[in-house]
């Protein structure tokens, strides 16, 4: 799980992006690539949802593929918005009433912080504990495990709450 910072734009890395047709096979030619075949939904943790307009150039959500299977995927301010969950599904558009059958459907889940709470280490993109839908006991499992993180790269525990 990604933790991103409240409104401030960035680029993800998404996928496995597999075909459809196999559920195997590596998605890898990005000039083959058109991102109007997937559509991205994007709900938060307020529960509003967003279909995503997906292109490979431009200002806006972004998505070209690395030619390792994964797509860098660019998220606007404006996608991250609203603090806490926020999950992105990526499925098959449908056009002239037919399903593209590009990719195998699946899901990124991110959680969007507010500056200065504590978890952006050095710009590093790090696995955290899964939610188990208790936050105290995840709270406490966070910071246990943010603290290891800091312990394995010498820096202070401070350092993270200003």
């Amino acid at each position: 799980m990604l933790f991103l910072i409240q409104g401030v734009a960035t680029t993800i890395p998404v996928g496995l992006m597999k075909s459809f047709l196999d559920g195997k096979t590596l998605l890898t030619d990005n000039d083959a690539f058109d991102p109007t075949d997937i559509v991205c939904e994007l709900v938060k943790s307020d529960g509003t949802s967003t279909t995503l307009t997906l292109t490979k150039t431009g200002d806006t959500n972004n998505i070209n593929l690395t030619g390792q299977g994964l797509a860098s995927f660019v998220l606007t301010a404006a996608n991250l918005d609203t603090t806490g969950f926020l999950r992105l599904s990526f499925t098959n558009a449908i056009k002239e009433g037919t399903l593209t059958d590009k990719i195998l459907p699946f899901i990124e889940d991110v959680i969007v912080v507010s500056e200065g709470n504590g978890y952006k280490i050095s710009g590093e993109v790090v696995s955290v504990p899964e939610f188990n839908g208790n936050m105290r006991d995840w709270s406490r499992d966070l910071k246990i495990f943010l603290e290891q993180i800091l312990r394995d790269h010498n820096a202070d525990i401070r350092s993270l709450y200003g």
